[in-house]
This record gives structure tokens, sequence and C-alpha cells, in this order.
């Protein structure tokens, strides 16, 4: 997509897509390490406020483990209004390394618009959250991407003690009752996806918690995995947790349905009128019998 429709499309959501370096030094060059948009495998979204500085350390680590992994990768770095001095630090970060884009809310949103806007920026096909500095160690990405064969969102989890532990115990029983998933830490911002699993999904305020039980409801497979963290937690603000944003999310799941469509060859759109109701589509009988390409879709 050339830079002009994605900063267009940027702005239409409240976000700047920045593009990366090129030889020239500009916005017309070709791009340096990075042969084809579509050879992306792996996309790191780092949602932060003026913690430019903690980027910058993080940069090299999680390079490495991305290398290692073998695939094409970028790092998106999305930025939710830092001030004037993290911008001019990131926007040289830009200039050393490759990989990295940089996607700026035009206004503060939170974590949960934040992963959003990176979601919908980014090109790989595997997408990766993390918070920015050292508190995820990046060595353990291979470890979200080996459980990927399995599976099509793998949430990190953190080990609790005492009272902390009761607390995440209280919280997973709303959770459970209403979306139907026993996800046990919904605030850890380290978990891994396939792009088909985060595909037409919105993100408001406060939901970026529940991202696990959404995408299980939409018939995706989850499952979460104990991940090593650092002992300080900065993460990005975001709405505090509340009933009426879990309420938001159940409705919506309830009010999501698959759709399906059913592309109709010469001659046969007069002979087989088709119905589409939600995700059902409905014909007469004969109908049906002399239509292949809707009986192939509703035996599957």
């Amino acid at each position: 997509m050339p830079a002009s429709i994605q900063v267009a499309l940027g702005r239409m959501h409240g976000f700047a897509i920045l593009p990366p370096r090129t030889e020239q030094g500009g916005q017309g060059g070709r791009v340096i390490g990075r042969k084809d948009a579509a050879m992306v495998c792996n996309s790191v979204i780092i949602p932060q406020r003026d913690r430019a500085d903690d980027v910058r350390r993080q940069l090299p680590q999680l390079t490495a483990a991305l290398e290692s992994l073998g695939q094409a990768y970028e790092i998106i770095v999305v930025d939710d209004g830092s001030s004037a001095a993290a911008l001019r630090l990131l926007d040289k970060l830009l200039t050393e390394r490759h990989a990295l884009r940089l996607v700026r809310l035009d206004r503060k949103g939170g974590a949960s618009l934040a992963l959003a806007a990176g979601i919908e920026a980014a090109r790989g096909d595997v997408i990766i959250a993390t918070e920015p500095g050292d508190y995820y160690p990046a060595c353990q990405l291979w470890q979200l991407v080996k459980w990927l064969e399995r599976a099509d969102f793998v949430a990190g989890r953190r080990r609790r003690f005492g009272w902390s532990k009761f607390r995440e115990r209280l919280g997973r029983v709303p959770r459970g009752f209403l979306l139907g998933l026993d996800s046990h830490d919904g605030d850890c911002l380290f978990w891994a996806a396939r792009r088909e699993a985060l595909a037409d999904v919105h993100l408001m305020p406060g939901m970026a918690r529940y991202l696990a039980g959404i995408v299980a409801h939409r018939g995706f497979r989850v499952c979460e995995t104990y991940v090593e963290h650092g002992p300080e937690w900065r993460r990005l603000d975001d709405v505090p947790a509340n009933p009426g944003d879990l309420l938001a999310v159940w409705w919506a799941c309830r009010r999501w349905r698959p759709r399906e469509t059913v592309e109709l060859s010469v001659g046969q759109a007069s002979s087989a009128a088709l119905k589409l109701v939600g995700a059902e589509v409905q014909m007469s009988e004969s109908a049906y019998r002399s239509h292949p390409a809707a009986s192939q879709a509703k035996r599957a």
C-alpha cells in the first residue's frame, strides 16, 4: 500500500503512520532491509507514552530475538501522546533501525486504542504485542511463536502469589461466566496471535484485557503460557476494569455472527435466489439442489 494511502487511512482513524528509512533519507527512496512489504512474517507492537529511552534500550535485544526466528519482521512503536523530547528520540531511532515503524496517535487514547492502531498498521502474518523496556524479556518471543503451531492466540500469564493471586482468581469469575473463557491474566501485554484471529476485531478503550475472550468467542483457539517478567511494571494506562466494559464485550460477542457469502457463476443468479440473513444462506429446496456452490458451503 502506498505511503500516502496509509497516512490517509491513519488520519481517518486518529493516527499517522510514518514511513521507514530509505536510502535517499526521504520518503520516496527504496526501503532498506525490506524487499517487499508482503514478505513481513512477524509484526511486534509496542504501545508507549514518554518511554522512548526504554524503547531504545529494548531494541537490541528485541531485534536479536526476532533475528533468531529466521523470518522477516517489523517493529511498530505506537506513540500515545509523548512529549516533544521523546518524539525526537523516536525519530532518531527511525533512522537507525530499518525495521522500525512509528505510529502516532493524534491524542491520548490509552493502551487499547494504541493496540488497535498497531494491529491495523501491522503487515505480518503473526502479530506480537509487548511492553516497552525489559519488563518482558525479549528472549521469550520464541515461546509465544512456538505455541502458535497449536493455537491462534497465545496469551502470556504471569505467576502470582498471595493477595495478587486471590484478586486474579476473583476477577476471573465474571469474565468466565459472561465470556466463557477462563483467562488468568488479561492485563498481561505479552501475547502473540495469527493475523486472521484479530481480523475485524475493534478494540474500544478498556477492551484490550478481554481480547483473548473475544478471539475465543469467534471460534479461534486460545491458550496461555507462563512468562517471566521484571519487578517494575509501567504499563500504558487504560480505562480501569469495570463491569460496564465487561458487559459491553459480552453484548458485542452475543451480537457477532460469522458471515459467509456464496459467489454465483453466470446463469445461476436467476435460478437461485439467495437471501442473506446474518451468516445463514436461505434458498428454496429446488434452487439448493441446482446450486453446487451453496451445497458445498452448507456441508462445510
